[in-house]
């Protein structure tokens, strides 16, 4: 009788994770352009709406009742937290799921912390969180060019450019940090320069 309702709760339990993760492969909206402001709601379509309440019910369900934290799971019910409006909770799981994580999917986990705790003005901690994702990946251009944001909104705007220097250097394709590159170029007179940054980042702008 253990056995079997041992079963039936690992089933549902499972059950609940494969539904949240369809769910999460469905939404529509790019990191992007979720992250582009501290409140992503303006740009959830009607599908994503849906598919962000489903899968944080059944993320939410499996997190409450499963015998074991599912490291896979934790990251994906924190950026559904995220997409609806609860930054701190995302910010929590996120925290979580790095401590038990490894590699990759650790500085991953900790590249959006800190792209959330920018969005919500903690630069410091922000930058902190950022760092370590870069210790596990330094190859992890979009994590420099978070961190540079955070910089540059603290004042030490010199450290910021470099930060986005290096982002891009890794990755030229970076729209935002060739467009940041551009805004700090124009702040300090080098129309020119912020010309050609500008001009590099307008190459790969989606067309849509």
């Amino acid at each position: 009788g253990l056995w079997t309702g041992l079963n039936v709760h690992s089933g549902w339990v499972r059950y609940h994770e494969r539904a949240g993760a369809l769910a999460f492969q469905s939404l529509q909206i790019p990191d992007e352009l979720a992250l582009a402001r501290s409140n992503p709601d303006p740009w959830l379509s009607a599908s994503d709406r849906e598919n962000i309440a489903i899968g944080k019910d059944h993320f939410t369900k499996a997190a409450k009742t499963g015998l074991f934290t599912n490291i896979d799971a934790l990251p994906k019910l924190a950026w559904f937290e995220y997409l609806s409006g609860d930054a701190e909770q995302a910010v929590n799981h996120l925290g979580k799921a790095a401590d038990l994580q490894s590699g990759q999917g650790r500085a991953l986990s900790l590249y959006y912390r800190g792209a959330i705790l920018t969005r919500l003005g903690r630069y410091d901690e922000a930058i902190a969180n950022l760092d370590k994702a870069l210790a596990e990946r330094s190859d992890l251009a979009a994590a420099r060019e978070e961190k540079g944001e955070s910089m540059w909104q603290l004042g030490r705007r010199q450290e910021a450019v470099t930060e986005w220097g290096d982002a891009v250097q890794n990755n030229p394709r970076l729209v935002l940090a060739n467009s940041f590159l551009s805004g700090a170029a124009a702040s300090m007179g080098r129309q020119d320069l912020a010309s050609d940054y500008r001009n590099r980042a307008d190459q790969y702008v989606p067309a849509d």
